[in-house]
């Protein structure tokens, strides 16, 4: 199993090798306008030659992580064990929800709870269900005997947040990500303004008002991709019993979850998946990095498709102007 495992994340590595985002189909091309434009409004001191780099190591992290969860099994024994032993011992103690965000493999979590017995209702996206839910029950079939309790809750049911609020109440735990922005659609009175690396971001705030209400605590997770393997970030819980206020615990938590992001992100900005998508998270007004004579005033442009339309995008200040596609194919090549 090891083995093969092995085998089959060479192959991948390999094919990222040779990634080009010149030679990338629309969809990457589409991702990757919004990844430079975020990570440089979140972390500008990246120089914007490193960001192609970047993107495709965080692409990379994406398969494998995929990868992983078909071979979950091969994690279960090794090194992570102790790791999640000290949060199965947590739980147990006090069961509550745990809460990750998308980096390093993402999707191990869930298993390995799951094969050390912890009982888990997992939120998901529809998208994520319909698109993963084959891959999740492989997975736990591999698993065998002896497992947790673990169950599958989408987020966009109407009855999902009663279904959480029942998992607690029988003794499971919820797992949820906390950068994960599905499910019903929220007003921006439903957001909590926090500040990320010294800018202003809306998150939802979901989790800490579920855990207020229920009187639970949240074990906040953070995975990583090193050179060695993957590892995992056991942090400390946040208890909401000393917060009458149910306002204050929540501003607070946001917060405090997003910093532990940011400490990870700081280094390895890669270990990351949700880069493309951040700035449906930055509220209804956007204003740019100031332009600090980048190496080629072209590095600040992007192009993309959406349908069959063709745009010129300013990665600056989030404006995009629409262009024929034989100037699309012309500003592909410079502005990458």
């Amino acid at each position: 199993m090891i083995k093969q495992y092995r085998i089959e994340k060479a192959i991948i590595e390999e094919r990222y090798d040779s990634f080009s985002l010149a030679k990338a189909n629309d969809r990457t091309l589409y991702h990757y306008a919004f990844f430079s434009a975020n990570l440089h409004r979140f972390l500008p001191h990246i120089p914007w030659h490193e960001h192609a780099r970047l993107f495709k190591e965080m692409a990379l992290n994406q398969s494998l992580s995929l990868l992983d969860m078909q071979y979950a099994t091969v994690f279960a024994d090794n090194t992570l064990q102790t790791a999640v032993e000290n949060l199965r011992d947590q739980l147990q103690a006090q069961p509550g929800i745990v809460v990750t965000f998308h980096t390093g493999s993402y999707r191990l979590l869930n298993f390995l709870l799951t094969k050390a017995g912890v009982p888990i209702s997992l939120v998901v996206s529809k998208h994520t269900y319909m698109k993963e839910g084959e891959a999740f029950r492989e997975a736990f079939r591999k698993l065998g005997n002896g497992t947790g309790h673990f169950d599958l809750i989408v987020a966009e049911q109407p009855q999902a947040l009663l279904r959480m609020v029942r998992s607690l109440k029988d003794g499971n735990n919820l797992l949820l990500y906390m950068d994960g922005n599905t499910g019903m659609r929220a007003r921006l009175n439903q957001l909590e303004e926090i500040s990320w690396f010294g800018k202003p971001l809306f998150v939802r705030r979901g989790v800490p008002y579920l855990a207020h209400a229920a009187q639970v605590p949240i074990y906040p997770v953070l995975s990583e991709r090193g050179a060695t393997g993957v590892d995992l970030l056991i942090l400390s819980k946040i208890d909401p019993a000393g917060f009458v206020q149910r306002t204050a615990f929540i501003a607070e938590t946001c917060q405090h979850l997003y910093a532990l992001l940011e400490a990870v992100l700081q280094k390895q900005p890669e270990q990351w998946t949700c880069w493309p998508y951040i700035h449906r998270n930055l509220g209804p007004s956007i204003s740019g990095n100031p332009l600090s004579e980048p190496e080629n005033q072209l590095s600040c442009w992007s192009v993309f498709k959406f349908g069959s339309d063709c745009y010129l995008f300013d990665k600056i200040n989030y404006q995009f102007f629409m262009i024929t596609s034989e100037m699309y194919k012309d500003c592909v090549e410079m502005c990458l």
